[in-house]
C-alpha cells in the first residue's frame, strides 16, 4: 500500500498555485483547475541527478519561488536527503541550496531570505537569514513539531512541542510558553 500522508501545503503568494507535497507525489493545481497535476521534477548536481516526485516538503519564500527538502525518486545517482532544494519553475527543475546528502528537513518555512527549518527528529531550529545558504542552530525547549515566524518581522517565532507551545521574539535565541496544550500544526495569522 501507498504512503497516503500529505506532509506539506503551500500557496504561491503570486498566482494562487498550490502544491501538495504528498507520500503519493508532489501535485500542482493552478487557480482555477479542477484536478491537481502530478509534477516530477528533476534535481541535477554536480554530484548527481535524478527525479524528485514523493516525500517532498515544500514552501513558497515569495512568488513563484519554492523551496522543498525530502528525498529523491526511485533511481539516479541523487543521495538519499536533499537538503534544502529551489526550484522557479513550479517544481519542474530545481537546484541544490544547501546541505545536500546531509540533512532532510520535515518543518520548512520561508519568507524571502528568510528560512527555518528543523531536520527530521532533531531538535534543534536552524535559522537561515541569507536563503538557506546557510543556517544557524538554536535551541528550541522540546522537540519541534511545527515553527511559524511572523513575515513581517521574522525574529518573532512560535514553535509547537508535545509539551505545549512556546514563542521567541529573538529568532531562538530564548523561549518562553505560550500554551501548556500540546499543538502539532501552527500558521502565523
Amino acid at each position: 500500500a501507498a504512503n497516503a500522508f500529505i506532509g506539506s501545503v503551500a500557496v504561491d503568494p503570486g498566482d494562487g498555485t498550490l502544491m501538495l507535497g504528498t507520500g503519493l507525489g508532489l501535485f500542482r493545481l493552478e487557480r482555477g483547475a479542477k484536478k491537481p497535476e502530478r509534477v516530477v521534477g528533476t534535481l541535477d548536481t554536480p554530484d548527481g541527478a535524478g527525479e524528485l516526485s514523493s516525500n517532498l516538503v515544500v514552501r513558497y519564500a515569495g512568488p513563484g519561488a519554492l523551496l522543498g527538502s525530502g528525498h529523491p525518486a526511485g533511481a539516479g545517482s541523487l543521495p538519499e536527503n536533499l537538503g534544502l532544494i529551489r526550484s522557479a519553475d513550479a517544481g519542474d527543475t530545481w537546484e541544490a541550496v544547501s546541505e545536500l546528502g546531509e540533512s532532510d528537513f520535515h518543518i520548512l518555512q520561508a519568507t524571502g531570505d528568510h528560512v527555518v527549518a528543523v531536520r527530521v527528529e532533531e531538535s534543534d531550529v536552524l535559522v537561515s537569514t541569507d536563503g538557506g545558504r546557510s543556517f544557524e542552530a538554536k535551541a528550541a525547549p522540546e522537540l519541534p513539531l511545527d515553527v511559524a515566524f511572523d513575515p513581517s518581522d521574522p525574529k518573532r517565532m512560535v514553535v509547537a512541542t508535545g509539551q505545549g507551545t512556546f514563542s521567541s521574539s529573538d529568532g531562538g535565541g530564548s523561549w518562553r510558553p505560550r500554551d501548556p496544550v500540546a499543538t502539532d500544526q501552527l500558521a502565523w495569522g
